[in-house]
C-alpha cells in the first residue's frame, strides 16, 4: 500500500485522534486489505431508492478502500439500469487516485445488504452483515433490521442517501471493531437504528410525508464546494427532476487530498475549479446552477447582499460570521469535526445566529469593534455601513469630526464614499482580520456526507413543510448514533461575532426581510 496517497494521511490522522499509532496504521492496513462486499437484493434494485442507496454506497466505498466485492444475481445484472450503473461504477474505480479492485464475484470480510436480512446465496452465513433500506424520510441500518417491503416506500432520495451513508459507517466499525474496542473507542453495533431525516430523531411515530413530484427549492446560495457541498449537491443530483436556481460560490479548484471525501470529485477534476465540478454534476438536472469562481467577500462586492436563503458549507468559523453578518434570511450550516457531524438553522431573530455558534476567539482582532469606539456607533451599525457599502453622508461626517474632536470640514472629501475608505485612509490607515488559528481534525467520506444530506432535507422542508424546518442545532456521532443531547436549542451569545442581539442588526434584517418594514 502506498502510505504516501493523501487519503491515507487524512484517515490515518482520524484514526491518530483516537488511538496509538500501532493501532491506527493497523486499522490503515485493515481498510486497504479486506474485501468489502455490497449485495444488491432484487427487489430494491428496481426501486428508485434502492438505485441511490447501491450508488451513494459505492461511491463512498471507492474512495475508503481498495477491495470492493459486488454481488447481484442474473436478474439484477439483465436489467439495462444496473448494466449502466455498474459500467460507470468500473469507471468511477479507475478514476481515483488509488488502485481499487472492484469484482463481481468471489468472497469478502464484511457486507452490506441492500434490503433487510435478505437470504445471501453464494456467500458465507457467517460473513458480519450490515442491512441498509430507507422508508420516504426515514433511513434504517443495522444487523438485524424488522421486514420492510421495498414497494411500501416512496422514492426519497434525501432518505435513501442518509441510508447509505449510515450503512457505510457501520461497515467501518466492523471492519476495524477489534482494533477500536482495544483503543477504547466507542464502536457498539447497531442492529435496528432509524434516523429520520425529516423529524430529526430515532422514535416511534414520526412524520414522513411524500415528496412532491416536481420539486422547485427557489432560488439558493450555495456558499463552499467543498465535502459538505458535494454531498449537499450529490444529493439534488439525485432527484429526477428537481427545479430552481442555485449559485455556487467557491474560489478554490479541486485538489488531490480532496478526493477522499468529496463524493462527486474524481482524478481527472484536480486542478479544476470546484465551482465547475458542481456545475457538471447536476447538469441532468432542471437545476440552474450558476457558478462564482470567487470568494464569499468578492462576490457579495460584485452582486450585493440580496439574500434569502443561504447553504454554508465552508469550514471556517470566521466565514461562517461573516456569512451570517451579511443577514440572509435564511442560514443552513453543516459542518464536521472527526466522527462528529452537526447540522443548524437560523434566520437571525430566533435563538443563536451561526455567529453564536462559532464565537470568536479571544485573541481575534474585531476590526468592527474598533471602528466602533473611534466612530461612537454601535457595532451593529459599523456592520451594517460596511456589509451594504453604505456611502457616508455630510451629517454623518460632521458627526465623526465632531467625536473626534477633528476640525470642522477635515472631512468633507469623504462625503459619498463608503466607510471602508473613510477608515483605511484616515482613521485608522489599514485594517486586517486575523485568521482563525483553528486546526480542524480530518474527517472520512462517510462522515461529512451526512450534513450535505440533512442540509438538502432542510432545503425541501423549507419550501413545502415550512412547520417543519428544524429550529437549532443538531449533533451527533457518526459511529454512535444520535443521543438525547444531539438535538440542542442554543440562545443567542452576546460574544456573538455576528452581533445578532445589537438594535442596528436586527432592525437591518427586519427592513431586508420582514414584510412590514417593506411595507412602510
Amino acid at each position: 500500500m502506498n502510505n504516501s496517497l493523501e487519503y491515507v494521511s487524512r484517515t490515518l490522522k482520524l484514526l491518530q485522534e483516537y488511538m496509538d499509532n500501532t493501532k491506527s496504521q493497523k486499522s490503515i492496513e485493515r481498510l486497504a486489505t479486506a474485501k468489502y462486499g455490497i449485495h444488491i437484493n432484487e427487489e430494491w434494485a428496481n426501486t428508485e431508492n434502492g438505485m441511490i442507496i447501491s450508488s451513494t454506497i459505492f461511491k463512498l466505498l471507492v474512495r475508503m478502500v481498495k477491495h470492493i466485492v459486488v454481488f447481484a444475481n442474473e436478474e439484477v445484472h439483465s436489467n439495462f439500469k444496473y448494466n449502466a450503473i455498474f459500467t460507470s461504477w468500473l469507471e468511477e474505480a479507475k478514476n481515483q487516485d488509488q488502485d481499487v479492485s472492484v469484482s463481481f464475484a468471489g468472497t469478502c470480510d464484511v457486507l452490506i445488504s441492500l434490503g433487510c436480512n435478505s437470504i445471501l446465496t453464494d456467500i458465507p452465513i457467517d460473513i458480519p452483515t450490515v442491512y441498509v433500506y430507507n422508508n420516504g424520510w426515514e433511513a434504517s441500518v443495522g444487523s438485524s433490521l424488522p421486514p420492510f417491503e421495498s414497494n411500501k416506500s416512496s422514492t426519497n432520495p434525501i432518505g435513501a442517501c442518509l441510508a447509505a451513508s449510515l450503512g457505510v459507517a457501520e461497515l467501518f466499525k466492523y471492519a476495524l471493531k477489534d482494533i477500536l474496542d482495544a483503543a477504547n473507542v466507542r464502536y457498539e453495533l447497531h442492529r435496528n437504528l432509524t434516523l429520520s431525516a425529516f423529524a430529526l430523531q430515532n422514535e416511534p411515530g414520526m412524520d414522513n410525508p411524500d415528496l412532491p413530484d416536481t420539486p422547485n427549492v427557489g432560488i439558493v446560495h450555495m456558499v463552499g464546494a467543498g465535502a459538505i457541498g458535494n454531498a449537499f449537491v450529490h444529493t439534488l443530483a439525485s432527484f429526477n427532476n428537481i427545479h430552481g436556481q442555485l449559485l455556487v460560490i467557491d474560489a478554490d479548484i479541486v485538489d488531490l487530498s480532496n478526493l477522499n471525501r468529496y463524493i462527486l470529485a474524481r482524478k481527472d477534476d484536480i486542478g479544476h475549479c470546484k465551482v465547475d465540478l458542481i456545475k457538471k454534476s447536476l447538469n441532468h438536472t432542471a437545476l440552474n446552477v450558476v457558478g462564482f469562481n470567487e470568494t464569499w467577500i468578492d462576490f457579495i462586492q460584485h452582486y450585493g447582499r440580496s439574500l434569502d436563503t443561504v447553504v454554508c458549507t465552508v469550514d471556517s468559523a470566521e466565514a461562517r460570521r461573516e456569512i451570517q453578518s451579511d443577514l440572509p434570511r435564511l442560514l443552513l450550516d453543516g459542518a464536521t469535526s472527526g466522527f462528529t457531524f452537526s447540522l443548524s438553522s437560523h434566520n437571525f431573530l430566533e435563538g443563536a445566529c451561526l455567529g453564536c455558534i462559532h464565537l470568536p476567539n479571544s485573541n481575534d482582532y474585531a476590526v468592527e469593534e474598533e471602528m466602533a469606539r473611534i466612530l461612537g456607533w454601535s457595532v451593529g451599525e459599523v456592520f451594517n455601513a460596511l456589509r451594504t457599502d453604505h456611502l457616508l453622508n455630510l451629517m454623518e461626517i460632521s458627526q465623526i469630526e465632531a467625536y473626534q474632536q477633528f476640525p470642522q470640514g477635515s472631512l468633507v472629501s469623504f462625503v459619498g464614499k463608503p466607510l471602508r475608505t473613510l477608515w483605511s485612509k484616515e482613521l485608522c490607515g489599514r485594517s486586517s482580520i486575523n485568521k482563525d488559528q483553528v486546526e480542524y481534525v480530518g474527517t472520512t467520506g462517510f462522515v461529512s456526507i451526512i450534513p450535505g444530506i440533512l442540509l438538502a432535507g432542510e432545503l425541501i422542508k423549507e419550501v413545502y413543510f415550512k412547520d417543519n424546518v428544524y429550529k437549532g442545532r443538531f449533533i451527533a456521532n457518526v459511529l454512535t448514533g444520535p443521543t438525547k443531547h444531539s438535538v440542542q436549542k442554543p440562545e443567542k451569545d452576546s460574544r456573538c461575532g455576528s452581533y445578532c442581539y445589537d438594535p442596528a442588526m436586527i432592525q437591518a434584517y427586519n427592513i431586508k426581510h420582514t414584510s412590514a418594514y417593506r411595507e412602510v
